[in-house]
């Protein structure tokens, strides 16, 4: 080999030479340097020497599995995946190295391979016939020029995504774009490994051919592959300017709308589930048409029984078009009414009625979509529901899984649980069920950390099971990749989570949940101002959802824009009734950051008068560190002791507070005991601002292995205060 730094292993067992020499074949017609010499598989110290060598210095290392390498528990290619996977041990993280080739239907969960292999994502090439695609991405992995593939357009900065910069090489580039060239094709059966987490753990969405582990430029493994809905069809690839990223700059473009909650005319109390589930539905699937800016359903919803008109709903949500309707239930049919009017003047521009049998539900719905989108100008395109006939009682206990898990509380989540469980027993091969417990489950692992329970793998692995099943029965799904992204970010998985994150926005770009993902893992990414962009648009789709409304809000907190955080805080607080703990810790801060001391102190109070409901989480530390710094610390202590009662014992929160009272060295146990989601608070929080320069602090950034993304924070933040100074 001239240059072993563009070498390819290819590590097989005897009785799948033909495959692997077709795989062989192609790469090397793709230029790529292959080692694979199917003439020397016959043994010896000299051949044995050649082959340590040769993994020692090849660039990337492909074992192909299959049936064949399962039945047969000893072999050489067994000795050659070993020294594969040692050799990982002295590289980069940052360094692709294993690329797993599955050949037939072996999975990830019953093949007998190193556990090493199942932490990378495996790429599935049947019988080894290799697809231009996956030449195109080993030249890439290897560096190789001229190594394109399809991929879906870079995030510009409009669309909330702008570049990031890789402090230690020196360049700026799009975390997004490092990957995205590297995305496979489309259309065939998802495969996603096991990853070994505390037990086994979470996934979610797929739909493509061969599918590869890559690196991101924080040095976290990622999936990527080529978001379903950029291919109209299968084997054609997706334009790189096929579904350009929404530009949100004009709040009530004409091509903007939202799915108000149809009304439920079928008498009882529990078809209320249903026709709230259609609404939803219907949203979902126009949230997909290109260049269509949708609502999203919280505050879509939260118009519902209201007297509110056209003119008021269009203004608070920003849109120039309304879909109403209404459903009617009996026995196996269903009927809807819709129509789509101006949000302006209230004038009807369609309508309709609608029949149908339960079980095409989702025919009908796509119908609807497609009646909509035509007299706005636009076309539906991949934007349908790729399951077409529904058992009708599974699809209700979905729908009302759905309902109750938007309650999110302990309550909520047991009877969303139990719905999901049920449409499983009646329809095993149903996605939405898988993908809805997935997303329980996930929910349920993520408020138990925040409030600072430890073990939650059990929850992972539950999501994780789920929501692969889900992605593997309807791979064109972005709810899923919501939900990996989540589960991996929980996991300090930053790169991948990133990249699934965008996967669910690209294939639904009005979907906020994916922005509020994004927003979570550049925060804990460090990279604030990537994050705030992604909140921005969060909040455009979803700006009457207070839970995305606070984390903005808190964030710009981060930002140290006060009076901003301030005004926003004080517009929000109109979104409920009751005081909401978010708001009133964002406002103490903020205020007192202001020099508005005593309005500071009320903030606090109010806070500790809240109900004792979640979302408390780090507001109180946050509320004793203002009456601390008001100089009532009698208050503060008080006030600290009656909140952390409930805490466990070992709680991060008692970190916090501890920090908050001024007590560092006390507070650094807990600390360490900070789950990944709440880095970012680390990073940014006036609560930690007197200890920034104490080598102590470097020390516990370093323990909880985030120093690097500290480091990008400060300069982040140091960035944006530049650029606001830069403004005055």
């Amino acid at each position: 080999m001239s240059d072993a730094t563009k070498a390819v292993f290819l590590s097989y067992a005897r009785e799948d030479s033909e495959a692997a020499r077709r795989i062989a074949d192609a790469l090397r017609a793709a230029g790529v340097e292959v080692w694979f010499d199917q003439s020397e598989l016959r043994g010896g110290d000299a051949w044995d020497h050649k082959i340590r060598r040769q993994i020692k210095e090849c660039a990337l290392f492909v074992p192909v599995i299959s049936q064949r390498t399962d039945a047969r528990r000893e072999g050489y290619f067994r000795r050659e995946w070993k020294l594969a996977i040692d050799r990982t041990h002295d590289r980069d993280d940052d360094l692709p190295f294993l690329v797993p080739v599955v050949i037939d239907d072996t999975t990830e969960t019953s093949a007998h391979v190193p556990d090493k292999l199942r932490e990378v994502q495996w790429t599935r090439l049947a019988a080894g016939d290799t697809s231009p695609e996956f030449a195109a991405r080993v030249r890439k992995l290897l560096g190789l020029e001229g190594a394109r593939g399809p991929c879906p357009p870079e995030p510009s900065a409009k669309a909330g995504a702008p570049p990031s910069t890789n402090s230690e090489a020196g360049e700026t580039q799009s975390s997004y774009e490092a990957t995205a060239g590297k995305l496979p094709a489309l259309r065939q059966r998802r495969g996603f490994p096991r990853w070994a987490w505390a037990a086994i753990v979470v996934a979610v969405l797929g739909g493509g051919s061969a599918w590869l582990w890559l690196r991101s430029p924080t040095g976290e493994t990622t999936t990527a592959r080529t978001p379903p809905s950029a291919a109209p069809t299968p084997g054609t690839p997706p334009s790189t300017a096929a579904k350009p990223p929404l530009d949100f700059a004009s709040e009530k473009s004409t091509k903007s709308i939202a799915v108000l909650a149809f009304e439920n005319l079928s008498g009882d109390k529990e078809n209320e589930y249903f026709s709230d589930g259609v609404s939803e539905e219907l949203l979902n699937v126009l949230g997909r048409v290109p260049d269509l800016r949708v609502a999203a359903r919280t505050s879509a919803f939260s118009f519902k029984g209201s007297k509110s008109t056209a003119q008021e709903i269009g203004q608070k949500l920003g849109v120039a078009h309304l879909v109403e309707g209404s459903v009617r239930r009996a026995g196996t049919k269903v009927r809807i009414a819709a129509r789509l009017s101006r949000a302006d003047t209230g004038e009807q521009v369609w309508g309709e009625s609608y029949e149908k049998e339960l079980k095409d539900i989702f025919a009908l719905q796509d119908e609807i979509a497609r009646e909509v989108a035509q007299k706005l100008q636009l076309k539906l395109g991949g934007a349908r529901h790729a399951t077409k006939v529904v058992n009708p009682e599974a699809h209700q206990l979905v729908l009302e899984g759905r309902h109750f898990w938007n309650l999110k509380t302990d309550d909520g989540f047991n009877r969303a649980a139990s719905a999901f469980n049920r449409a499983l027993q009646i329809d095993p091969q149903y996605a939405p069920a898988h993908a809805g417990r997935g997303v329980v489950a996930m929910l349920r692992a993520h408020y138990r950390q925040l409030e600072g329970y430890g073990n939650t793998s059990g929850h992972w692995t539950q999501s994780r099971a789920d929501s692969e099943r889900a992605l593997e029965l309807e791979p064109e799904m972005a709810e899923p990749h919501a939900t990996l992204a989540y589960l991996l970010w929980m996991q300090g998985k930053l790169g991948a989570a990133e990249t699934e994150g965008r996967q669910a926005a690209w294939i639904n770009p009005n979907y906020a949940v994916a922005r509020l993902v994004l927003g979570d893992v550049l925060q804990s990414q460090g990279r604030l101002d990537e994050a705030l962009a992604e909140l921005e648009q969060g909040v455009r789709l979803d700006p009457l959802d207070l839970t995305l409304v606070s984390i903005r809000i808190g964030t710009i907190v981060c930002a140290r824009r006060f009076q901003e955080a301030l005004d926003s805080s004080q517009r929000a607080a109109a979104l409920r009734s009751d005081m909401f703990p978010p708001l009133l810790g964002a406002r103490a801060a903020s205020l007192l950051a202001l020099g508005r001391h005593s309005e500071a102190v009320e903030s606090a109070r109010a806070l500790l008068d809240a109900p004792t409901v979640q979302p408390r989480w780090w507001y109180d530390p946050e509320a004793i560190r203002v009456l601390v710094q008001a100089e009532r610390r009698a208050e503060a202590n008080q006030y600290a002791d009656l909140i952390s009662r409930s805490w466990p014992k070992d709680s991060y929160l008692r970190g916090f507070l501890l920090a908050a009272l001024g007590r560092f060295e006390e507070a650094r146990p807990f600390l360490e005991n900070t789950p990944g989601q709440v880095f970012w608070q680390l990073y940014w929080s006036p609560i930690f601002d007197p200890y920034r320069s104490d080598p102590r602090f470097d020390q516990l950034m370093a323990k909880l292995g985030c120093a690097k993304e500290y480091k990008v924070a400060r300069e982040a933040l140091a960035r944006m205060l530049h650029e606001q100074e830069a403004k005055k």
